[in-house]
């Protein structure tokens, strides 16, 4: 078992869709990823909040193995977001932005702990992703997110980053807006030119699915009763990726393709959870046994 740094916002989050409306509820990629992550490993969360925002270990579940050492404080109001989701829960419009404190981020990684195996970079500016991997070491696992605004503003950035990491994470429709490729295999030849030689493409209802240039990987959904918010289904999903991955590898050069694979179903899992509550509520409380049964399952049932 070993920690993974994790470096996104945190945020408090308005919601609103088909099943009713939820104010100002604990958010943020952050937040979603070390819950996830928390249940196989130690995180080390890289963020900033205002003093509004509550006690983190309390807030992200109370048995995950949280390190607080770069999780930063400081005065003012924690970032808000607000946003509205349509009837089939596939899109959303973001109603308000408030960056807060989040606004002057500059994550800082002590020398003492750059060489942590395994780094998640969350859905922020490239700009800051960028900043982190300078600041790390070389061997480390690094894997990223990202989104269509970043995409629209500074592809060349984004470009910059895929040219250093060892997995991109990436909806379908992001991956066709940053390659400017209409099929799907021209897409991801254009990633692996980048020198990024993973990629996992997130296909909503149609599960996601894992890419090496030589192998392809899929996964279905994990069906729940009622789907109340996917809001943090992305990076619920990494969070138990990169939880499985730091769990089973002790450095990069471990980390093999059906260990990835395996991966995969445990991050549909903890995707799954997530998507039963506003917020982090029902992915906070869940235990290792649940993940561990819906990723056997989801295990048994792909290809």
């Amino acid at each position: 078992m070993n920690p993974i740094l994790a470096v996104g916002s945190v945020a408090f989050d308005s919601i609103q869709t088909k099943w009713g409306k939820a104010e100002n509820i604990v958010g943020g990629s952050l937040s979603y990823f070390t819950s996830a992550a928390g249940l196989f490993t130690e995180v080390y969360p890289v963020c900033i909040v205002g003093e509004d925002f509550p006690d983190p270990l309390e807030t992200w579940g109370k048995n995950r193995k949280i390190n607080l050492k770069f999780f930063v404080r400081t005065p003012g109001k924690t970032f808000r977001w607000s946003g509205i989701y349509h009837e089939d829960m596939d899109y959303r419009e973001t109603v308000l932005t408030d960056l807060g404190v989040f606004a002057q981020f500059k994550p800082i990684v002590d020398s003492k702990w750059a060489a942590l195996p395994f780094l998640f970079l969350g859905n922020i500016s490239p700009l800051l992703q960028l900043s982190v991997l300078k600041q790390v070491d070389q061997n480390v696992f690094s894997a990223m997110d990202t989104m269509n605004f970043w995409i629209d503003g500074n592809p060349s950035q984004v470009y910059q980053v895929l040219s250093e990491i060892n997995l991109m994470m990436i909806n379908n429709e992001e991956l066709y807006q940053l390659t400017n490729e209409q099929e799907e295999q021209a897409a991801l030849d254009k990633i692996f030119s980048q020198g990024c030689k993973l990629v996992i493409v997130k296909k909503g209802k149609g599960g996601a699915e894992l890419h090496s240039p030589e192998n392809c990987y899929k996964v279905g959904i994990y069906s729940v009763l009622k789907v109340v918010d996917t809001t943090g289904a992305g990076d619920s999903f990494a969070g138990g990726v990169l939880g499985y991955l730091a769990e089973k590898c002790e450095n990069s050069s471990q980390v093999k393709w059906d260990i990835l694979c395996r991966a995969m179903c445990f991050g549909t899992a903890t995707a799954s959870l997530s998507v039963e509550s506003f917020g982090i509520d029902r992915l906070s409380a869940a235990t290792r046994e649940e993940v561990d049964l819906r990723a056997e399952k989801i295990f048994n049932e792909s290809s």
